[in-house]
C-alpha cells in the first residue's frame, strides 16, 4: 500500500521534522507522555460480548484491535505509521485533527480509501515542545484555552464545569475538519481517554450516534475498569453506569483497553508476547504509541526510546506470526462501524 505521497519526497518531511526539532524545540521537555501496561486481564464476569457473534466470531474467540494512536502529532509518528501499515501488524489508527501533521493524514486518507482511521477527539495538549489549540475558538472565556492560548496540558486543568454548547462546537469542528478533508472515519476515540471523564461521556455518546460511529468505551465490567492502569479512579462509578446504558442501547463496546507497555525497552517484545498469550476471550483494544528515531521525537519527550521500541516491536514479522500462532484474531473498526446502523 502506498502511504507517502508521490508529489512530496519523504526526505522533505524528515527535513521539516528536523527543522522543527532544532529550531522550535529549544527547551528540554519536562513532561513526557507516560504510557503504562495493564495488569494481567482476568476473565470477564459478564456474559460473552454480544459484538463477537454479530461480527461472526465465536463467544470463545480472542479478538484484538491493534491501534496506533495520536496520528498527526509529529513527523516521527507519521513515518512510523507508514512502516507499520506496510508491515500489516496494526489494524487501525486514531488521528487528531488539531495537530500540525493532520493535512498529511488527510492526504493519506484520500489516496488510500481503505485505511481504518478513527478520530481521537481532544481537549488537551500535554507536550512541552509541540502543542496545539482548539479549532472552533480562540476565546479565553471558552474554557478550552490555557494562558498560552492552547489546549491545557491535562484534563484536570479544564474547568470543572464546561459549557456544553462550546464543547459541542469544538467537537463538531474536529469531526467536520476530518470529513471535509477526506478522512473516512471508522470510529470515535478520545485523546487521553477523556470520553471516560463523566463531564464529557454523554456528549461523546451523542456524537457516536449522530455520526453512526462506534465509540472506544469499555463494557460495564467493574473488574476491568478497576484493573485498567490508565483509568482515573474518579471516573469509574459514573462510567460503569454509562457503560451499562450504552450496552443496553446496543452500542458496540470493548472488553478491555490496554495502553502499550512502558516496561523496560529490552523486555518490550516479551511483554507483548505475554499479553497476547494471556489474552482472554472477548473484543480487546491495544493502544500503540510508535515513532521513528529522529531529533524531533527526542526533543518531544524524554520517553522517546519507548516510542522507538514500540515501533520496533510492532513492525516485525515475528510478532505477526506469534499473534497468528497464538490463535488471536485481529480486526479493524470498519466492520464494527457497520453494526452501528442497528443502534
Amino acid at each position: 500500500m502506498k502511504i507517502l505521497p508521490s508529489k512530496i519526497k519523504r526526505r522533505d518531511f524528515l527535513k521539516i521534522g528536523s527543522m522543527v526539532a532544532s529550531g522550535l524545540m529549544l527547551s528540554t521537555p519536562t513532561q513526557g507522555k507516560r504510557i503504562f501496561f495493564n495488569r494481567t486481564l482476568g476473565q470477564s464476569q459478564l456474559e460473552p460480548n454480544p459484538v463477537l457473534a454479530k461480527l461472526g466470531f465465536k463467544n470463545t474467540d480472542r479478538v484484538l484491535i491493534a491501534q496506533l494512536d495520536d496520528l498527526g502529532t509529529c513527523q516521527s509518528n507519521m513515518s512510523a505509521y507508514a512502516g507499520l501499515t506496510g508491515a500489516g501488524n496494526i489494524s487501525s489508527t486514531a488521528v487528531m485533527t488539531p495537530c500540525i501533521w493532520f493535512p498529511l493524514v488527510a492526504h493519506l486518507a484520500r489516496t488510500n480509501p481503505g485505511l481504518d482511521m478513527g478520530l481521537q477527539m481532544t481537549l488537551t495538549s500535554e507536550w512541552d515542545t509541540i502543542r496545539w489549540r482548539p479549532i472552533s475558538t480562540v476565546d479565553p472565556k471558552s474554557g478550552l484555552l490555557d494562558a498560552d492560548g492552547l489546549y491545557p496540558k491535562s484534563v484536570t486543568d479544564l474547568p470543572s464545569s464546561m459549557d456544553q454548547t462550546i464543547l459541542t462546537q469544538e467537537f463538531d469542528a474536529q469531526i467536520n475538519r476530518a470529513l471535509k478533508m477526506g478522512v473516512r472515519l471508522t470510529h470515535l476515540d478520545s485523546h487521553q481517554s477523556i470520553a471516560f471523564d463523566p463531564r464529557f461521556t454523554d456528549l461523546f455518546y451523542q456524537f457516536a450516534k449522530k455520526y453512526q460511529l462506534p465509540l472506544v468505551f469499555l463494557r460495564p465490567d467493574p473488574a476491568r475498569w478497576d484493573g485498567s492502569s490508565w483509568m482515573n479512579s474518579g471516573w469509574i462509578t459514573e462510567g460503569l453506569g454509562f457503560a451499562d446504558q450504552f450496552e443496553q442501547a446496543g452500542l458496540p463496546l470493548l472488553d478491555s483497553i490496554t495502553d502499550q507497555s512502558f516496561s523496560p525497552v529490552g523486555s518490550r517484545i516479551s511483554d507483548i508476547q505475554k499479553f497476547i498469550t494471556q489474552l482472554p476471550s472477548g473484543l480487546h483494544l491495544i493502544r500503540i504509541h510508535a515513532a521513528n528515531h529522529t531529533p524531533e521525537i527526542e526533543a518531544m519527550t524524554p520517553d522517546w526510546a519507548g516510542y522507538v521500541a514500540d515501533l520496533n516491536t510492532w513492525i516485525g514479522s515475528d510478532l505477526k506470526s506469534f499473534i497468528q500462532k497464538a490463535g488471536v484474531k485481529t480486526i479493524g473498526w470498519a466492520p464494527i462501524k457497520a453494526l452501528m446502523k442497528a443502534v
